[in-house]
């Protein structure tokens, strides 16, 4: 039988002394603070009895793009990380979930991660209102519950009829916010959108941001915009990580095909365009847009009739293959091939040729060639809009500026 001298002797082998417990380095996020338009800083602190080398941020987006940011490590025993992310120069598509977790370096060389974090990037300079409806949830700062489940249905209905037209699922969640004038709206976008826009989406996380008034100019704008951002959210939830591969004349092209009220803008500047023979190569479409507000007009209008142009000659069942095909990895200049039997080149001769054919330029709408519950669905939305224009407008609520 031990002696208690020699339990005493044995103690730290069988429970271990304090600094044998010690248990290995680990890094300790703290809340991040978050200035809407302003900064993100992100904290942590590491315990360890080696110092730190050098530390990282790890930023993960709704599309799992990754950003990393240098830490500054204070210089009290190393202990401590601090990370910046200048929203101005650097911004967060609003009201979207990023994750984000350390990776530090000590001096033997080791390397610990933390643990994953996650925020939401809110817009907190307003007080929002919430209505949840089936998969739509609406989110607004002025106006009466009446407006937003307007709001609602006309989602729903876009949802509905949009996703059975290019056979695409319908997220879980679809989530619109909705600003009342159009400065709030692009202060809360900053570099993420141009002047001239009043509507964004992000496919990724399902978020739509529209700049809509209360009233009847409102609900025009909701009729023209909200189709168009949802066209974004269904091709975004069928195919995901490859939706940044496709044509932005396609996507394009196809979201302003949707939207129930005409622009006759677009019109008359497809129109000139044809006319005086400034048409922009549709091939430069492919990755970008321009970002003065008249050419990208001028693109979205050529991306909608050359859609539209697709549509018509080919078929909707040959835009649903090209998307497939693009969102497979096709090449811009040959991803028709598949789906049309011809390149973008050809094709879009053949389409500069209808216009000069038709001397108008005239922009063909999506409705006169859309299956039969599409146009009906249209149809309802439209008396949807005329019923609500009729009802009586309060003389408070204000109007966009």
């Amino acid at each position: 039988m031990p002696s208690w001298f020699s339990l005493f002797l044995f103690a730290p082998m069988l429970f271990g002394s304090p600094s044998m417990r010690r248990d290995g380095p680990t890094v300790i996020p703290n809340p991040a603070r978050v200035t809407f338009g302003s900064e993100m800083v992100f904290s942590a602190t590491v315990q360890s009895v080696e110092p730190v080398r050098e530390a990282e941020l790890i930023l993960e987006d709704s599309s799992l793009r990754s950003f990393v940011y240098p830490a500054e490590i204070s210089a009290q025993n190393g202990s401590t990380l601090v990370a910046r992310r200048d929203l101005h120069s650097d911004p967060v598509f609003p009201f979207s979930s990023i994750a984000y977790w350390w990776e530090v370096i000590l001096n033997s060389g080791d390397k610990i991660v933390s643990e994953k974090q996650s925020l939401q990037y809110l817009d907190d300079r307003y007080s929002w209102q919430v209505l949840e409806k089936g998969r739509a949830t609406i989110h607004w700062v002025e106006g009466d519950n009446g407006s937003a489940e307007d709001a609602a249905d006309l989602l729903l209905l876009d949802l509905g009829t949009i996703s059975a037209d290019l056979e695409t699922p319908i997220p879980d969640k679809t989530s619109l916010y909705i600003y009342p004038r159009l400065a709030d709206f692009h202060s809360g976008l900053g570099k993420l959108a141009y002047g001239w826009e009043g509507a964004v989406s992000d496919p990724d996380s399902g978020i739509i941001l529209i700049a809509a008034a209360s009233g009847a100019e409102g609900r025009q704008a909701l009729a023209t915009l909200l189709p168009h951002e949802t066209v974004h959210v269904l091709l975004g939830a069928k195919w995901k990580g490859a939706y940044a591969s496709l044509p932005l004349w396609l996507v394009e092209g196809m979201a302003a095909g949707y939207e129930m009220e005409p622009r006759p803008e677009t019109d008359q500047t497809l129109r000139q365009a044809a006319k005086d023979g400034s048409l922009i190569p549709v091939a430069t479409l492919c990755r970008t847009f321009p970002s003065d507000e008249h050419p990208a007009l001028l693109a979205y209008a050529e991306s909608k009739s050359f859609v539209a142009y697709l549509r018509e000659n080919y078929g909707l069942a040959a835009v649903r293959k090209a998307v497939e095909d693009y969102a497979a990895g096709a090449d811009c200049a040959q991803g028709l091939v598949g789906s049309t039997g011809k390149n973008l080149e050809t094709l879009e001769k053949s389409w500069r040729a209808e216009l000069a054919e038709k001397k108008t330029g005239m922009i063909t709408t999506w409705t006169l060639v859309l299956d039969a519950s599409v146009v009906l669905a249209a149809v309802l939305a439209a008396g949807w809009i005329i019923h609500r224009r009729r009802k009586p407008i309060p003389v408070e609520k204000k109007t966009a500026q």
